[in-house]
């Protein structure tokens, strides 16, 4: 007698709002149960589409992803970055020019000293087409050149390493576009 075991089949699809993951599973008396949870769906989260992050939305995220970059930076060894006003005011209006232009690109390099940073020696990661922190966290920490810029520190066996220096970050996000930076500062 023949007997039914579950098949779990996980089907990837690429569609131009992002990254969507489908997972089809066989259940008892050959009833097929088709679940979809989007990983990355601006403006909805479920069967039904949802209105745009509000503000206080947007200020959450900025603050999840603080958190998440900050747990790795401890996690790697290095310090924590503080959030910088001006940082953040600007990471957030790039964010808002890549929405409203509909690009994914990085910002000018006198960026942040025009809106009164003291340095441009700022690294910066860029991305879009997801609402959700860790979602836009995991794929920079999965791309080696975006993940050197998140965990960038001096340790104590570069020559380079000062422990006066901090570290101060900007977190920015526009509906779906994220724009962070990160600078290191001496006192």
């Amino acid at each position: 007698m023949p007997r039914h075991i579950p098949l779990t089949l996980v089907v990837v699809v690429i569609a131009a709002s992002g990254l969507l993951m489908a997972s089809l599973r066989a259940g008892a008396a050959g009833e097929v149960r088709v679940f979809l949870p989007a990983t990355s769906c601006p403006g909805c989260t479920g069967p039904t589409a949802q209105p745009s992050p509000t503000p206080e939305d947007a200020n959450a995220f900025e603050s999840r992803m603080i958190q998440l970059v900050n747990e790795a930076r401890v996690a790697a060894g290095c310090p924590a970055a503080t959030p910088h006003p001006i940082l953040m005011s600007a990471t957030r209006e790039w964010s808002e020019y890549m929405r409203a232009n509909n690009l994914g690109e990085h910002a000018p390099s006198d960026f942040y000293t025009s809106r009164g940073y003291p340095t441009n020696a700022v690294l910066e990661n860029i991305a879009g087409g997801s609402d959700i922190p860790e979602y836009v966290f995991d794929g920079w920490m999965g791309s080696p050149l975006h993940r050197r810029n998140l965990l960038f520190c001096y340790m104590p066996d570069n020559p380079s390493y000062d422990p006066s220096v901090f570290y101060e970050v900007g977190v920015g996000y526009s509906n779906g576009y994220w724009t962070l930076a990160i600078a290191d500062r001496a006192p």
